[in-house]
């Protein structure tokens, strides 16, 4: 079965209506650039019609009014198919990709995301034809991104966004391999040192987030068991009662697959999480099995979704601090103080200091990994605490100069005086 394309025009114009000698019109024939050209409607194997210009052989009208006939015999015996048109980015997106992108496996958070990337791609360059996307196009693209103020890590996660739906052109036959995505450069990323926040910075963050919303209580509890157990904020989440068993001091991290590795992982429980953990059991609500279960649950036994939103308030609350006893009273006018009882309120507009207003979740894991290598814990071990797969290659890389620090104060404590 033969496949037929549209040829593609010339310089010389048009197409013209074919006549014969006695100057009748031959219907479904036409001339352009001195060649003969036959214009039919084809269908395709999914039913679909197109129209398609197809050349006829011969330089005479009576060769090229033969092979017509032929043609349109061929037709007739369904022998002759169309070449479909490439399709368009948005087409291909919506047809072929997303469908396979929702069945992927991905979490659906991932899912979203990946959505959201290609979407700008798609409002970007989605009327253009997949085989007819070039290098240039998606760089041009990727420069509008950056002026429109989006970081060089996120063009980058743009950029892994559309060569997943570009891979699919290829292996689906509408590109060739290995596609305009190849060679792209990768947008480098400057690597910002993260700041190390001590234990008092992070006990005056929860004195004040326990003030700061409605449920600030359980925030602080939150904010604490990451303090304590070095767990992601996502993961820490979905952990049930049943997962700290206290009498064995194991914690179990993603029991039902919940964690980013989507394996379980067991974590020792040292005695600042077991004193966290117990002083939470007796305030445990009787009617749930989470250890942060969410507030609007209902009837329905489910864990909170996210602590986002009482973490920006608490960044940016304001409040009195007390001069004398540094107690905090949250957005008050009293100038009394509640617990030393002395006039010695202090007006702040921000309760927490500029570093403490960059303060996030992931900050809390990088104390305990901190804390972790002061304490000259082995870097494998933490690995296998906090999830990570390298053992202990990426903590040896971020955390080492601490190591160093605490060896160097180790190194201070050594004696040759001993007395026998």
């Amino acid at each position: 079965m033969k496949r037929y394309e549209s040829p593609r025009k010339g310089s010389s114009g048009g197409y013209l209506k074919v006549f014969d000698s006695r100057k009748r019109r031959v219907r479904g024939m036409w001339e352009r650039g001195g060649k003969y050209f036959a214009n039919m409607t084809l269908t395709d194997e999914l039913g679909n019609k197109l129209t398609r210009w197809m050349p006829l052989e011969g330089g005479s009208i009576d060769l090229a009014r033969s092979h017509y006939r032929k043609l349109l015999v061929q037709r007739q015996e369904e022998q002759l198919l169309p070449v479909s048109l490439s399709p368009k980015l948005r087409e291909f997106y919506q047809s072929t990709h997303l469908p396979l992108l929702r069945g992927s496996g991905k979490r659906p958070a991932t899912i979203k995301k990946e959505i959201r990337y290609i979407n700008r791609w798609v409002d970007a360059m989605g009327s253009v034809r997949l085989n007819k996307i070039r290098p240039s196009h998606l760089s041009k693209v990727m420069v509008g991104f950056t002026t429109q103020g989006l970081s060089s890590r996120t063009i980058n996660l743009h950029l892994i966004a559309i060569r997943q739906v570009l891979k699919a052109a290829v292996r689906e036959g509408f590109i060739p391999a290995p596609g305009p995505h190849a060679g792209l450069e990768w947008r480098k990323v400057d690597q910002k040192e993260r700041d190390l926040y001590t234990s008092q910075e992070v006990d005056l963050f929860c004195e004040i987030a326990a003030k700061a919303t409605k449920h600030g209580a359980q925030f602080k509890d939150y904010c604490r068991f990451l303090q304590y157990s070095g767990c992601r904020f996502k993961e820490a989440l979905s952990i049930r009662w049943k997962d700290a068993d206290l009498g064995l001091g194991i914690l179990t991290v993603g029991a039902q697959g919940e964690s980013k590795s989507r394996k379980p992982r067991k974590v020792n429980i040292n005695p600042r999480l077991e004193k966290h953990l117990e002083e939470m059991r007796m305030r445990r609500q009787p009617d749930t099995q989470w250890l942060f279960p969410s507030p609007r649950r209902g009837d329905e036994d489910i864990h909170s979704k996210s602590f986002q939103s009482a973490m920006r308030i608490t960044r940016e609350i304001s409040g009195n601090i007390c001069r004398l006893c540094q107690h905090v009273e949250i957005q008050t006018t009293n100038p009394i103080c509640l617990e030393c009882n002395q006039p010695s309120m202090e007006s702040k507009t921000q309760l927490l200091p500029e570093k403490l207003r960059r303060f996030n979740f992931h900050d809390l894991r990088h104390h305990f990994i901190s804390m972790c290598v002061m304490s000259g814990i082995d870097f494998m071990t933490i690995a296998q605490w906090v999830g990570h797969v390298d053992g202990g290659v990426l903590i040896g890389k971020v955390y080492g100069h601490l190591a160093n620090e605490h060896r160097q104060r180790m190194a201070q404590r050594v004696k040759f005086n001993v007395e026998r």
